[in-house]
C-alpha cells in the first residue's frame, strides 16, 4: 500500500468515523471496505456522505454475505435448497443465539484507479 492510498484510508475515517478500514481489488477497481463499530456509526455515516457527495456517489452499505459483481453492485448469493429429512428443528437456546448474533454490516467505497482519491458510487 502507498502512501497515496494511507492517506486516503485515514481521511475517510476521519471524516465518517469508521474503525478500520482497508483496499481490496475486485475487477482491476480499487474499493475501499469500512467497518463500524455499531450500526448509528454506520447509518451516520452513510447519511453525512449522502448529503455532502453527489447522488449515487455516497457510502453504499454491504452486508456481510452479498458479493460485489463486476459492475459495482451487491448481490446476495444463490443457496442450493436442500432437505434433511432428518434435522431437527432449531432448540430456542440456539434460535436465541442466532437473534444475537444479528447482521455483521459494512460500508464499500470504489475509487477510480486512475485518479486515486476520487469516489466512484
Amino acid at each position: 500500500m502507498d502512501v497515496n492510498e494511507y492517506t486516503l484510508i485515514k481521511d475517510y475515517l476521519r471524516n465518517y468515523g469508521g474503525h478500520f478500514a482497508k483496499i481490496i481489488k475486485i475487477n482491476k477497481i480499487k474499493n475501499i471496505l469500512m467497518f463500524f463499530n455499531n450500526e448509528q456509526n454506520l447509518f451516520k455515516a452513510t447519511y453525512e456522505s449522502s448529503m455532502n457527495e453527489d447522488l449515487g456517489k455516497g457510502l453504499h452499505i454491504k452486508e456481510q454475505d452479498e458479493i460485489i459483481r463486476r459492475d459495482g453492485s451487491f448481490k446476495k448469493p444463490r443457496y442450493r435448497k436442500t432437505i434433511d429429512r432428518n434435522a431437527l428443528p432449531p432448540s430456542e437456546d440456539e434460535q436465541f443465539e442466532d437473534a444475537l448474533s444479528g447482521l455483521k454490516i459494512s460500508v464499500v467505497s470504489p475509487m477510480h484507479a486512475d485518479q486515486g482519491s476520487s469516489r466512484k458510487i
